[in-house]
């Protein structure tokens, strides 16, 4: 009996959904629109489940980026696969946003810097070295500025990630020809990468418990800092 899995992508600027079945993908769909991700993702969805021919009833496993990433966008794709999986009663995997887009770094690369956006100036990033044949982190995944990252990167390796084109001038002109940048087609998350690891994952007997199964933001939102802020400056002054 064939095994199916449905991977949802929506922890950047883009949006993707993937159909695996039997450890192929069937069908793949990538958006870059520049809107919420809640506009079009069920349509993603159920695109490509048509493309693929079969239902969502036919779909055993979810897959998920997990984070970092965008908060807004993290949230929706959790709470919409979380959705569908409550629903048919199937498994999640969660996957890292970073390890999906370290596995698309060129094979060559002996060491793979991974970096988003994290608004700010600040990025999330992980250092990622290719040993055997596979691909381990190196550094835990981290949020902070270029400088940081710049102080951990030791001998050359490849930058891949939206902030990795975000910041290319800066890391060209302290690193010269350390860092170079994977081709443009790298930057954004493919949902076919996130399918194949999740698939990996899943074969592995990985799953996540769907009731505790949340995104992983690595710092708190702009939001949280806004509220606790008005928080501290509500308080009077104290007299002395």
């Amino acid at each position: 009996m064939s095994t199916a899995l449905l991977a949802v992508n929506t922890a950047a600027q883009s949006c993707g959904v993937a159909i695996m079945v039997d450890g192929r993908v069937r069908a793949a769909i990538r958006l870059n629109h520049g809107q919420t991700h809640s506009r079009f993702l069920m349509q993603a969805v159920d695109s490509a489940l048509m493309l693929s021919g079969i239902v969502l009833s036919d779909i055993d496993v979810f897959a998920v980026t997990q984070g970092p990433g965008s908060f807004t966008g993290l949230r929706i794709g959790i709470s919409t696969v979380k959705g569908l999986a409550f629903g048919t009663d199937k498994p999640i995997v969660g996957v890292s946003s970073l390890e999906a887009l370290a596995w698309q770094a060129p094979g060559s690369a002996s060491r793979v810097c991974v970096m988003l956006d994290a608004r700010r100036r600040e990025i999330y990033w992980c250092l990622y070295a290719h040993r055997h044949d596979l691909l381990s982190p190196i550094t835990s995944e981290r949020v902070g500025s270029v400088e940081d990252l710049l102080e951990q990167i030791e001998g050359p390796c490849v930058a891949i990630g939206n902030a990795a084109l975000l910041y290319a001038d800066q890391l060209e002109e302290k690193t010269g020809d350390t860092i170079q940048l994977a081709p443009a087609v790298c930057h954004e998350i493919q949902p076919d990468t996130l399918a194949q690891l999740a698939w990996q994952r899943f074969q592995q007997g990985k799953a996540e418990d769907p009731d505790s199964f949340v995104p992983i933001y690595l710092r708190k939102s702009d939001a949280q800092i806004n509220r606790e802020k008005r928080k501290i400056d509500s308080f009077p002054p104290v007299k002395r």
